[in-house]
């Protein structure tokens, strides 16, 4: 009888052992990828607001497409634009009528999150006329390719003053302080990691900045392009930085981070850092001159 019962209790702990097995297997199976990024995207738009201005010699109204998160169908090495989605119109005597368009390719933006094409929306076989008011209205179907950016209608004046590749930009630095910030991970989005940062603000003279909209920015630091995001998921449109048109952020760690950072992380100490903002489709680039940051860590006790 007591044999009976110690084979008994020998195959109990068999079946708990296998069943533990198999519960710690499911966690590993169904928990893991929780962590996981998965994200919507904003796949195209209009760079700028509803209502804005371009200056003289902007070569069309821009307009983005990302080449990685972007709906099919492609063509063999573009993202297929359906000119017959886009009406073009002209403010003529308080009425809007419609004008013929051609959309052309103006460049491409590439950084370590995303790659976008940068099209120009214009008049068929014409400049933008400086003087007049345009409207765009993009119908794009929203059963097809999703919500995102399309049904919309923006309104863009074109002024009479041309941006000059001699009009000064200048940047302003904040002073670096410590703090904790999220930023873009490899698994779980993004992490949470203690820095030095500093804000920093790029301009175009006052009477110019009706234009920054419309305007691709781009930081650069200690000589490399600087792209940095709070998530794998954060929607960044081309051309701007962390806090928006013409602002972003530096940062040092001031610990080991204890995930994979997607976005680059400075030592602590000084770095140079300097602005670009470039008219799409033009040789247009201004820049700033290079200003040195002391993103220095406190002595902090984890």
């Amino acid at each position: 009888m007591e044999d009976l019962v110690r084979e008994w209790q020998r195959a109990a702990r068999r079946v708990t052992h296998v069943a533990t097995l198999l519960v710690t297997f499911t966690f590993c199976v169904y928990v893991q990828p929780a962590l996981a990024c998965s994200c919507d995207y904003l796949a195209y738009g209009f760079i700028g607001p509803y209502t804005s201005r371009l200056p003289a010699n902007a070569v069309g109204i821009p307009w983005f497409v990302s080449t990685e998160r972007a709906p099919r169908p492609w063509t063999e090495d573009h993202f297929a634009v359906e000119e017959d989605r886009f009406t073009l119109e002209i403010l003529d005597r308080g009425e809007f009528l419609q004008v013929p368009l051609r959309i052309d390719i103006a460049q491409e933006v590439a950084t370590r999150f995303d790659t976008y094409l940068i099209y120009h929306i214009a008049p068929m076989d014409q400049a933008l006329r400086p003087g007049a008011t345009y409207r765009v209205t993009d119908r794009l179907d929203p059963e097809r390719f999703g919500e995102s950016h399309g049904d919309r209608q923006v309104v863009v004046e074109i002024d009479h003053e041309a941006l000059s590749a001699n009009t000064a930009l200048t940047l302003h630095v904040g002073t670096a302080r410590f703090d904790g910030l999220n930023v873009a991970a490899d698994v779980s989005c993004s992490g949470w990691l203690k820095v030095s940062q500093a804000r920093i603000a790029a301009r175009l003279p006052a009477e110019l900045r009706k234009w920054e909209d419309q305007l691709l920015f781009r930081t650069i630091v200690d000589g490399t392009e600087w792209v940095v995001r709070g998530s794998l998921c954060s929607q960044v449109e081309p051309g701007r930085g962390w806090d928006g048109v013409a602002h972003d952020r530096v940062f040092a760690a001031c610990e080991e981070p204890s995930f994979r950072p997607m976005a680059p992380v400075l030592e602590p100490g000084r770095h140079t850092v300097m602005v670009e903002a470039r008219l799409p489709g033009t040789d247009i680039v201004l820049e700033t001159s290079k200003q040195s940051v002391d993103l220095a860590c406190p002595d902090v006790t984890p």
